[in-house]
């Protein structure tokens, strides 16, 4: 009986989202989730037409494992998803099916479509007969799926990594990556952390053709004397040799049927930016490999984000993607040379002859038409992330914003006015936006990418790093943190002010508002009284401005950071952040230099450290919490980023799950508990009974019923 294979922490936030799911299958009403304003786009499992569908977007960089792409004779395609852990089907009009697996569910589970489970599927590759092998990589096995969905397992044992030759379930493999059939029907492996290639029968007999286990190198040589470095992606030439590229270091290799290894040697034979005609190349992290009709290779450059081409000579040339600049990365259709490419890890030729590329990190599936030599989006929708500022006003989808840049890290905050509108500061776009319970969206203070500290009204006023804001009286204040100052923004007229500390002047002071000085405010929550809090972070300290506007330090030591609780100045901070105030004036504080602890301060000052006792399912320490609300039950919603989740905490420390699917980010749409994308800002609108949130670039609501 095969098992399901998971991590521990990975398996208890899992076990708390299941929960959830069977709550509201027991009969709870669902929270549902809507967009408000910004782009639908991005990561996700969604099935659908083009555009409507959505595929995982994963940085390959960052991991070992890569997707794969397999296409069939009637031009039918097939996705290794492997962030989703699914393998996918798309129709030759663009139709996008999940084909088997389940989303967000590891395992190793043979049997229905639906029913089963892969644990990082990578290599695709199809036989003659349409069945579709799988490399089930960090599960370690070969698998098949037959033309009715009917998943099995042909080779190696589940969760079980090593080094074996044999037949069927006595076989070993460590993390198998690459597929493809030769014309004997044998299928070729590459064995990625047994720096193997591998050859398994049709009859299911696996050996091994050229390395020897456990032992890396650049060698060339006879089967067992060579070395290979990390085996990537295969392809097969028209003389039977096997093509092998290479995760890290050692080029593209060449192994004959007898497993007789060398090592291409490239020359570049167009000019591309850093690099001159007649340079020697490697092409080491080179990713999938393809050869076509005239023999050529094709290479998917992964770090490199673009497509280039070898002749059986070994000249190099560039087929698709940015050569002029150093920096390749983007999104674009259009010409060969002007298209763009994200951490490209899988091809495959439609047998039209076009080329498919599976665009990873920018979850699209891309087409090139390569006697046209134009480059077209198939599915998926990719997040504009390659623009340093997008934040456009409008209404609905017609807006953007700023929250996330070129990586995924997101920045962003949260407040909301009795009318129901919220503001949101952009930490990368350097502005202020307010957004209509209609959807509409337009800038309220500062002028987008454009930083600055200076006042004035609207777009004439300038922020540094806008990371908190709380509305009071008609009023938005900011904590401009990088200025070292709470800026406030009038409501009625958008005039900005500096209205505690001075811009650009850094310290730790107490006293009269302009006399104050702030390190880099980095939170703010306002009472029914008008009384604030602000947590300062470089100064490790929470200060309090009263109704007559002096400034004074509630809780922490000027310039000691620490974890001490205890009452007023005897407790340590470090680097606090977000906070929140609940119904009896508590204020609850994220702190720690990795945000992974929450503090409470009590109305008479005393730090007591509340989430020692919350049953997060993942080690405190390796949790990143962001925004912080309080719910007018008491409860606390608590941003995890590591995560990708919004939690529920009762006073009592119990956990549960408000919105998220635990390290499987996604597009929100409909009932919870599902994805969120990489959420950092929320706000608690408690008199419409909903909760404001930001997932990838856009601002969401979360209706609690």
């Amino acid at each position: 009986m095969l098992k399901t294979v998971l991590s521990l922490p990975r398996f208890a936030a899992m076990a708390l989202w299941l929960a959830a799911s069977v709550a509201v299958a027991a009969g709870d009403e669902p929270a549902r989730v809507t967009l408000l304003a910004g782009a639908d786009d991005g990561t996700g499992a969604v099935d659908g037409t083009a555009a409507a569908a959505r595929f995982a977007d994963i940085e390959t960089s960052a991991m070992r494992n890569r997707a794969g792409l397999a296409v069939d004779h009637r031009g039918t395609i097939f996705v290794a998803d492997l962030g989703n852990q699914v393998i996918r089907r798309v129709s030759p009009q663009g139709r996008v099916q999940t084909f088997a697996g389940a989303f967000g569910q590891r395992g190793a589970v043979d049997g229905e479509a639906t029913r089963a489970r892969f644990n990082d599927p990578a290599g695709l590759a199809i036989d003659s007969a349409g069945n579709v092998y799988v490399a089930d990589s960090s599960n370690h096995l070969i698998r098949r799926i037959d033309a009715q969905g009917r998943v099995s397992t042909v080779a190696g044992l589940a969760g079980v990594k090593g080094f074996a030759d044999g037949r069927g379930a006595q076989a070993r493999f460590s993390h198998p990556q690459g597929l493809a059939f030769d014309r004997a029907g044998n299928l070729l492996i590459t064995d990625l952390e047994n720096h193997l290639l591998r050859r398994m029968t049709p009859e299911g007999v696996v050996t091994t053709l050229a390395g020897r286990a456990g032992l890396k190198g650049d060698q060339d040589g006879p089967r067992a004397e060579a070395r290979l470095n990390y085996p990537m992606g295969l392809a097969i030439d028209r003389h039977g040799k096997v093509l092998v590229s290479q995760l890290y270091v050692g080029g593209i290799r060449r192994i004959s049927g007898t497993g007789e290894v060398s090592t291409l040697k490239l020359r570049l034979a167009e000019k591309t930016w850093g690099e001159a005609v007649g340079d020697e190349l490697g092409l080491s992290g080179a990713n999938a490999l393809l050869i076509d009709a005239q023999d050529r290779l094709v290479v998917a450059h992964t770090p490199g984000h673009r497509l280039r081409m070898i002749s059986p000579s070994g000249d190099i040339t560039n087929l698709a993607g940015q050569f002029e600049r150093g920096r390749a990365e983007g999104l674009q259709d259009g010409p060969l040379r002007s298209a763009r490419f994200y951490e490209p890890s899988a091809m495959a030729f439609e047998p039209s002859g076009d080329l498919l590329v599976l665009d990873t990190g920018n979850a699209t599936l891309r087409r090139i038409k390569l006697r046209e030599g134009m480059v077209s989006t198939v599915a998926g929708k990719a997040r504009k992330r390659f623009y340093a500022v997008d934040s456009i006003d409008g209404r609905g989808t017609n807006a953007s914003f700023s929250f996330q840049g070129l990586t995924h890290y997101a920045m962003a905050s949260m407040t909301v006015d009795p009318r129901g509108t919220f503001y949101v500061a952009e930490v990368l776009g350097k502005v202020i936006r307010a957004v209509q319970p209609d959807g509409s969206v337009r800038t309220l203070a500062g002028l987008a990418g454009a930083g600055g500290a200076a006042d004035g009204t609207g777009n004439e006023a300038r922020f540094q790093s806008p990371v908190a804001l709380a509305v009071w009286a008609g009023a938005l204040y900011v904590c401009d943190s990088n200025n070292s100052a709470l800026r406030k923004i009038s409501l009625e007229d958008g005039k900005v002010t500096t209205f505690a500390g001075a811009l650009g002047m850094p310290g730790h002071l107490d006293g009269a508002l302009h006399d104050s000085r702030f390190g880099a405010p980095t939170g703010i929550a306002i009472n029914a009284r008008g009384e604030m809090f602000v947590s300062d972070a470089p100064s490790h300290t929470v200060r309090k401005i009263d109704a007559e506007g002096k400034v004074s330090t509630l809780a922490g030591q000027a310039g000691v950071p620490g974890e001490a609780d205890g009452l007023g100045q005897e407790a340590r901070f470090n680097q606090p952040g977000f906070l929140t105030l609940d119904r009896d004036g508590n204020l609850f504080v994220v702190d720690g230099r990795q945000s992974n602890r929450v503090r409470r301060v009590s109305p008479d000052g005393r730090v007591t450290t509340p989430s020692q006792t919350w049953a997060v399912p993942r080690a405190l320490s390796q949790v990143v919490f962001r925004q912080i609300a309080s719910l007018p039950s008491g409860d606390l919603l608590v941003v995890e980023a590591n995560s990708q989740v919004v939690w529920r905490v009762a006073s009592d420390g119990a956990v549960s799950l408000l919105a998220g699917m635990p390290d499987w980010p996604g597009l929100p749409r409909g009932e919870l508990p599902g994805p969120l994308d990489h959420p950092s800002a929320l706000v608690v609108d408690a008199p419409r009974r909903r909760v404001g949130l930001s997932s990838g670039n856009a601002v969401f609501v979360i209706d609690l019923k």
